[in-house]
């Protein structure tokens, strides 16, 4: 647990935040903030299996009259609640309630109680900025998804959902000792909370109740009050109820963290998911930039990260010949060859050439295309002319003059 969030590293411990690198895997997303959070996961909050009591409520003050509800919900395969290894793990029976008025002792004042499979994806009514719904009873209208759902009465003036973390059918069911992972544990069924829309039958906005709404924004959800509208409404009543998002980098990507340098992400990079907002902090704030501040150290300073590359193998070289020049002459060689010395009276020219078509390559591949001395001496030190030197290569078979 770190940052109070649970990694899906299962090795995850208090590091200093200097100390682990900024990327902690380019396979993920919102690598550069320090969790997961955007403008849409923050509308959802996940409970572990729980009990009865362990509701979200929805509440809205509404004229009496009748209202479609339409529920949404979404999971990632990130987060961890109970520990490393426990994956999100959707509920197929998560319970809604929906009364007129606050529940009554007996419940006399429920309209309808519904079952959804959260292991199912939305599908029916996708919102402006992209949250999808389902109706709460009845069937989706394909022509008009947005109108879809049972129609409820409220004659109370207060409309009141639940939603109870008390779910006990899983997507996966592979207990203890089972199951293609092994788990060590039995899985749980994970309830996911979302806005609920609320739809007046006899014509007029819709409204939106949500954990929260940032005017600020501009969610292009709300943007024209005809149509719907956003309200605070969604309420918890166990404190195990929590955000839908997971730890992504290390919080010390130098462009976010800086106080001085976050204005130059924001003007540099275009925000696409958080609509007007342009990468809204979400908790995830700014520190002061030791340029400001030389009192600022590192609480751990990283050395070099380069590794040597690995040696060469080198072939040995076979025993070279003895080359005898007495009074000049022309001496042919193919393949590779290797001189130990050249002896003799008068001046000596080397040339070296490619190994002609048919002719087997040598082993000695750096050697292929020059005479190479056994002693690793120097030509120019023993006399040879730098005109004299072994030359590049010319496309005939080697020889030696």
């Amino acid at each position: 647990m770190a940052n109070g969030f649970m990694y899906a590293d299962p090795t995850q411990q208090g590091w200093l935040s200097d100390q682990r690198p900024w990327l902690r895997l380019i396979d993920g997303n919102n690598g550069w903030r320090v969790d997961s959070s955007n403008a849409t996961s923050r509308l959802y909050r996940v409970h572990d299996t729980g009990s009865v009591d362990d509701k979200t409520i929805w509440e809205l003050a509404v004229p009496n009259g009748d209202y479609r509800l339409q529920a949404t919900w979404m999971h990632n395969v990130t987060q961890r609640l109970r520990n490393p290894l426990d994956s999100l793990n959707p509920a197929q029976d998560a319970k809604y309630k929906v009364y007129d008025g606050v529940p009554l002792p007996g419940d006399v004042n429920l309209l309808g109680e519904f079952v959804e499979d959260q292991g199912q994806f939305n599908s029916c009514f996708v919102d402006k900025d992209f949250v999808t719904f389902d109706p709460l009873g009845g069937a989706c209208d394909e022509e008009h998804p947005e109108l879809s759902g049972q129609t409820f009465s409220i004659a109370s003036g207060l409309l009141w959902v639940e939603l109870s973390a008390d779910a006990h059918d899983p997507v996966d069911e592979r207990a203890r000792g089972t199951g293609f992972f092994n788990m060590p544990f039995e899985r749980t069924a994970d309830v996911v909370a979302g806005p609920l829309r609320v739809v007046p039958v006899a014509g007029g906005p819709a409204t939106r109740i949500q954990y929260e709404v940032d005017a600020s924004l501009n969610n292009p959800a709300f943007a024209d009050p005809t149509v719907q509208v956003g309200v605070v409404g969604q309420k918890e009543k166990d404190p195990a109820w929590l955000p839908l998002v997971y730890g992504t980098g290390s919080g010390n990507f130098t462009m976010w963290e800086s106080a001085k340098l976050r204005p130059v992400w924001q003007a540099y990079f275009h925000d696409w998911q958080d609509f007007a907002g342009n990468f809204p902090a979400f908790g995830d704030d700014p520190s002061p930039d030791p340029n400001d501040d030389p009192t600022i150290v590192p609480e751990f300073t990283h050395g070099s990260y380069a590794t040597p590359f690995d040696e060469l193998d080198v072939e040995p070289l076979p025993a070279g010949q003895t080359l005898t020049v007495s009074g000049g002459g022309t001496f042919s060689f193919g393949g590779t060859v290797v001189l130990a010395s050249v002896t003799g009276t008068g001046d000596v020219s080397i040339t070296a050439g490619e190994v002609g078509t048919g002719e087997t390559p040598s082993i000695f591949v750096e050697t292929r295309r020059k005479f190479v001395r056994a002693d690793s001496g120097s030509f120019v030190a023993d006399g040879f002319l730098p005109s004299r030197l072994p030359r590049r290569p010319q496309p005939r078979a080697p020889r030696c003059t």
